[in-house]
């Protein structure tokens, strides 16, 4: 017992430092500021991202697979969204539009722009006929073009670029600002793609990275992170399906990192200045997640995690409250 006395200790310490924190970043600032909402919705690999603008705008991107669809839905409703006013689709395979039937079955949809460049499956074949039947207004996904959605954000297409014709090259690349807040949302880019985007824009600096490709091993070279620098990065993923060595070239661009197969639905909020996440489920602890942690530090956060009897804090949420924690910055 006495050998684990010092990481009991640790563990103690950070728990205490996060509930400080929370009180503290939780008490003060500017309350009445409107946010920004970025919701990460655990609908598979291919991911789902809901966006709340702060004049209370809606942005859905992909749907996920069919077999999520029950959960894409039941999210929408708990957030109490019935229309949303912009939806983009950024492929036509199933996992990232298997989803689409579904959601607008149920969901009233203003406005779609769509970046497929292939037929797709029946799923998005089924999507494309229900737009047509109900008169959607959808045009194609350009590069540089700003969407317009909202007077409060900048929201921009970066990727693809124009007369890509190769399968890493349909990827969807979006950048979306706040104030001095920023996402990269980086879709399925190849690491050629990454390669073509750094060279065509020099300041992609973000607060907040959505990992490309899902954290396939060639994905977010050091050189592409070295430029996005961020503070976030967030994984659509399933479990054992994430590369260690992505994780590693995260922790050591100093990213504190998400992951859907951990954290479930991931949300972050700002108000143009600050940040503040929250999760659907508990994770390991920041100190053991994020940093160069022993193994037996790694093991104890493994267990409490498992036990559901970690303290909430930075990093760390609870499923049955959701308690928003803000993050160290």
């Amino acid at each position: 017992m006495r050998r684990f006395l010092p990481t009991i200790l640790v563990i103690v310490a950070l728990g205490v430092l996060a509930r400080m924190i929370m009180l503290d970043v939780g008490s003060g600032g500017d309350e009445k500021r409107p946010r920004l909402v970025v919701h990460f919705v655990d609908v598979g690999p291919g991911g789902c991202t809901v966006i709340r603008t702060p004049d209370g705008r809606t942005i859905l991107i992909d749907a996920g697979s069919s077999e999520r669809s029950d959960h894409l839905l039941s999210y929408l409703s708990d957030l109490e969204i019935s229309r949303i006013d912009l939806l983009v689709i950024t492929s036509s395979d199933e996992v990232r539009a298997g989803g689409l039937p579904m959601l607008l079955e149920e969901v009233g949809v203003s406005r779609v722009l769509d970046a497929a460049r292939r037929p797709g499956g029946s799923a998005y074949q089924q999507a494309i006929r229900v737009m047509d039947e109900r008169r959607i207004d959808r045009d194609a996904l350009d590069e540089g073009r700003d969407l317009g959605i909202s007077n409060c954000v900048q929201f921009k297409v970066l990727w693809p670029a124009v007369g890509a014709t190769v399968s890493g090259d349909e990827s969807v690349v979006l950048r979306l600002a706040y104030g001095e807040i920023s996402f990269l949302l980086a879709g399925d880019m190849a690491a050629h793609s990454e390669a073509r985007l750094l060279a065509e824009y020099h300041d992609l600096r973000s607060t907040v990275l959505r990992v490309p490709n899902s954290g396939d091993p060639l994905s977010a070279s050091n050189e592409f992170l070295q430029i996005v620098r961020p503070e976030y990065a967030v994984v659509f993923t399933e479990a054992g399906a994430f590369a260690e060595t992505v994780m590693d070239r995260l922790i050591a661009s100093g990213s504190k990192v998400f992951r859907t197969d951990d954290n479930g639905d991931i949300v972050f909020s700002t108000d143009g200045l600050r940040v503040w996440t929250e999760c659907a489920q508990l994770v390991l602890c920041e100190f053991a997640r994020l940093s160069i942690a022993s193994k037996r530090i790694r093991r104890f956060c493994f267990w409490a995690n498992m036990a559901r009897s970690l303290e909430p804090g930075p990093g760390v949420c609870c499923r049955t409250t959701r308690l928003r924690a803000p993050c160290l910055r």
